[in-house]
């Protein structure tokens, strides 16, 4: 499942090209997805590129997942899902690498995006939460990126400073918005884990009653709550941007964290709350950025559930957790 809205993943599907009798190569069907618009495009792989996916995948006409990057950042993507699979965790495994390591082909992975089933099914947000307790107990694959709420404060500040310049009409509420962030500021978010650094609904994949996560692009080190909070804030941007899931979205991540926390991990709702306003921050800077249909009212309001979670950062839950 390409991952919509990240310009650098495609899927593909391998097929022969045949002239007369002699084998030229494979074809491959490539489905290009950016700010959820999809092209399809068409290219001819060498037989000598072709060959290592196909020992491995077991034939032609199976689909992959095709990346493009820096061979750095395809070599660390390769070993942390090599890592990921080898502790339990289900998610697409590295097939090749071309172009001197800077194309990274990836299995395939069948399955619906999550929020399609909370939409369409439902569900109640515990295979999830175990899912995540087993992906957060996994050890580091090896010196990774450290977050924390100084870094995350650090880039959300960052951004909302950006915003009153670019985009004047959200100015106030940004500015007041940083000066909250800064002041609700958590001193401690918990013992650190393995985060999945972009965690929401359309980044896990259920089928058959498997869970996989994809999109690792941003995994790193730091508190649980990074990860929970994030999570929450999709779901409620869901509620902005796409009113129809927003009752399944909040309520299915609201019984996640629940469970998550039943599991043996305590969660302030202070930091909770803190966290799911900077991942508001986060929708917000996505939607103005893109210039997103209607991204005035949905930047706005974006900012305003922001600041409600921050108002609901009372002194009295400051170390108080569910």
């Amino acid at each position: 499942r390409a991952e919509h809205g990240r310009g650098q993943w495609r899927s593909a599907e391998v097929g022969t090209v045949r002239g007369g009798k002699a084998l030229h190569g494979f074809m491959v069907l490539v489905c290009f997805f950016f700010n959820d618009t999809a092209t399809t495009e068409l290219y001819t792989l060498s037989l000598h590129d072709a060959l290592p996916i196909l020992a491995i995948a077991g034939g032609p006409s199976r689909k992959f997942l095709v990346r493009y990057g820096t061979r750095r950042e395809a070599e660390r993507l390769a070993d942390i899902a090599a890592h990921l699979r080898g502790h339990g965790v289900a998610t697409p495994a590295p097939i090749a690498q071309l172009e001197d390591n800077r194309v990274a082909v990836d299995q395939f992975i069948e399955g619906d995006q999550l929020s399609d089933v909370v939409r369409t099914v439902g569900a109640d947000g515990a295979d999830l939460a175990a899912e995540l307790v087993r992906f957060h107990a996994t050890p580091a694959p090896g010196p990774l990126e450290h977050r924390s709420p100084g870094t995350d404060l650090e880039k959300a500040t960052k951004g909302l400073a950006g915003l009153t310049t670019w985009k004047p009409s959200l100015g106030e509420a940004a500015a007041d918005l940083a000066e909250l962030l800064t002041a609700k500021r958590p001193t401690d978010g918990g013992p650190e884990v393995l985060l999945h650094g972009d965690l929401h609904s359309r980044n896990i994949l259920v089928h058959r009653n498997i869970i996989s996560f994809v999109d690792l692009e941003r995994v790193a080190r730091g508190p649980a709550v990074i990860d929970l909070g994030y999570f929450r804030a999709h779901a409620i941007a869901l509620s902005i941007r796409q009113p129809g899931w927003s009752p399944t979205a909040l309520a299915h991540a609201d019984a996640m964290i629940d469970r998550y926390r039943a599991l043996g991990h305590p969660i302030t709702e202070r930091a909770l709350a803190w966290h799911t306003a900077i991942g508001l921050v986060d929708q917000a800077l996505l939607v103005t950025r893109h210039l997103q249909t209607d991204w005035r009212r949905t930047g706005a309001e974006l900012l305003s559930r922001a600041r409600h979670q921050l108002d609901s950062c009372t002194s009295a839950l400051s170390g108080a957790s569910r």
